[in-house]
């Protein structure tokens, strides 16, 4: 399925979006790999060291159907969410209210709200994904439009969201960073870095986000895409 332009910045928008603006207590595993069944394929996911998978059907079900309405509203299928295991730890027993490093797996769908394969490779994806970033000029409506999302969802949550760009592609995936300013459950302003590779899996468009708490804008992306970078050539191996 190839993507029109107003599709590619909808799906590049979107990447930056979900961020650090859930505060629930996370129940949590601490599983580093996982098999899941998405569009009639089963697929598997990978997290960073010292991260742990979300259980997005227990308390924390308000959370991750949040989540999911504004993945859903801008073309993506929540799949999966992990945060960092020390933090979960804190928050659980009180002594954080935010979490700082956390991210989530989403994969594409049709206009229907279904996922189902692509026609292109990955190399055509990457391509066709890295020429529609180039073209800046029309994001405004884009970021507008997902900003509203958000808010209405958790209002008053996002603040401002820098346009999407690429920062670097391989032959596994696409990276897109971006940096979003939002406000936690006590009032207090953050800025989120998010780098996101975006992946072709047993011919599903997948991506895997990364969020990070930072402390100025401009915002050095290399250690977090450096991660990414790594995991995203262990999904490619897995998913062979």
């Amino acid at each position: 399925m190839k993507h029109t332009i107003t599709e590619i910045l909808r799906l590049s928008v979107r990447l930056i979006l979900v961020i650090g603006i859930f505060h629930s207590v996370f129940a949590a595993s601490p599983s580093h790999a996982a098999a899941i069944s998405v569009g009639g394929r089963s697929i598997a996911i990978i997290q960073p060291e010292g991260f742990c998978w979300l259980d997005l059907n227990g308390s924390e079900r308000l959370m991750a159907q949040q989540a999911a309405i504004i993945f859903s509203k801008t073309g993506q299928e929540l799949l999966a969410m992990f945060a960092d295991c020390k933090e979960l730890k804190l928050l659980r027993s009180g002594k954080v209210t935010t979490l700082r490093r956390h991210g989530s797996f989403t994969a594409d769908t049709n206009p229907r709200g279904l996922v189902v394969p692509t026609k292109q490779t990955r190399r055509e994806v990457i391509g066709q994904t890295a020429t529609q970033l180039s073209k800046a000029s029309i994001y405004s409506d884009n970021l507008n439009n997902v900003k509203s999302t958000a808010n209405q969802v958790l209002p008053g949550t996002i603040l401002e969201m820098s346009v999407p760009r690429v920062i670097s592609q391989d032959q596994n995936a696409i990276y897109i960073g971006g940096i979003v300013g939002s406000r936690s459950s006590l009032g207090v302003n953050r800025l989120i870095a998010t780098v996101t590779n975006t992946t072709v899996l047993k011919g599903l468009v997948i991506n895997m986000i990364l969020h990070d708490e930072v402390k100025s804008d401009p915002y050095d992306f290399s250690s977090l895409l450096r991660e990414s970078r790594a995991l995203a050539a262990q999904l490619v191996r897995l998913n062979q």
